[in-house]
């Protein structure tokens, strides 16, 4: 899956970390729907279920930053920015008006929630398989957030 290339320039290396940042904060702003679906929730299982899984997206987000930080550190990578809680509203991770467990039923955050997962992973592989900037490490932190 993840492929190592000799020959990758500044522009893709600092292109594959920006995404890594854009990752974390995908994962931030779910772990945030999370929380308020466990706030919101009539059961107390339910509700800690999306509390275990507010804490996998935000274990996640950890992840994607501290490998972000550490290759453009490894690299000499300059420009990028952390992200800012407003990037969150213009990327539209997050709406202002609602969260998504206040404009759905449960049937239908369920299942936004499962085709999200698997839209994220498909697309962040095809993200990370164009160049690999990673070490093994790197790489076994990055595959075991695809397995969860």
């Amino acid at each position: 899956m993840f492929k190592h290339t000799e020959h990758i320039s500044n522009k893709d290396r600092l292109a594959q970390t920006r995404a890594l940042l854009d990752f974390g904060l995908a994962e931030v702003c779910s772990g945030i729907e999370m929380i308020q679906a466990a706030k919101m929730a009539n059961n107390r299982a339910l509700a800690a279920g999306f509390i275990r899984h507010a804490l996998d997206e935000y274990r996640h987000a950890q992840i994607f930053n501290h490998i972000s930080t550490t290759v453009a550190k490894r690299y000499g990578l300059v420009g990028l920015n952390r992200y800012l809680s407003l990037n969150a509203y213009d990327k539209r991770y997050l709406d202002r008006s609602a969260f998504l467990f206040e404009k759905m039923s449960l049937g239908q955050f369920s299942i936004f929630v499962h085709i999200s997962e698997n839209h994220a992973a498909t697309h962040f592989c095809k993200i990370i398989e164009k160049n690999n900037i990673f070490n093994n490490e790197e790489i076994d932190q990055l595959k075991s957030i695809l397995e969860d």
